[in-house]
């Protein structure tokens, strides 16, 4: 059996996207949620027994780690969901450190929290990052989940992220590769 993962996870382009905004005739700024998102990802971590790390710029909005749990699980019960969510990435800002001389970025955050509570928590190194957006180090690209604004969270995505946290139902592969092909064939 494999171990539980660790999910660090951004909101923005993963559990809302464009196309689910425009789908439900909402505006993308009225932060209307992808249900089908959000039941893969619900799917993603029952099956993984993962839980989450929010990486989102949203965090910020609230003052105490406690604070920032609280309001998101009331936002995933309204899906349906008791969302594991264990913390919040450290906000080290978008600033140019003094010492290294780099930008520390999203991927630093994770690094961060790693180093800080990896101890405390029993994932093994089994962990990924789902965003949308690519600013991490180099040494954790092999473990990002890479959605995008226009779609989200979707199948192609919950397989990758399955497959990168030990799930390597073959079936699921064929399934998923298949249906990417067929689309790359269908014209509009």
């Amino acid at each position: 059996m494999t171990v539980p993962g660790l999910i660090f996870l951004d909101i923005d382009g993963v559990a809302n996207s464009l196309g689910t905004a425009i789908a439900f005739g909402k505006s993308y700024d009225d932060q209307y949620w992808s249900p089908v998102s959000i039941n893969l990802l619900k799917s993603l971590t029952e099956r993984t027994r993962s839980s989450i790390v929010l990486t989102s710029t949203k965090r910020k909005d609230y003052a105490t780690e406690e604070e920032c749990i609280r309001s998101f699980k009331e936002i995933f019960k309204f899906y349906n969901w008791d969302i594991p969510l264990i913390g919040r990435t450290t906000s080290l800002g978008y600033r140019e450190n003094e010492l290294t001389k780099r930008v520390e970025t999203r991927g630093h955050e994770i690094n961060l929290w790693l180093k800080e509570n990896g101890s405390r928590v029993c994932y093994n190194d089994n962990w990924i990052i789902v965003d949308d957006d690519s600013d991490f180090m180099p040494h954790q690209m092999a473990r990002h989940v890479k959605t995008t604004f226009c779609e989200g969270f979707n199948f192609i995505s919950y397989v990758q992220a399955l497959n990168l946290l030990g799930y390597t139902d073959f079936h699921l592969n064929v399934h998923a590769e298949s249906t990417l092909n067929h689309f790359k064939t269908f014209k509009i």
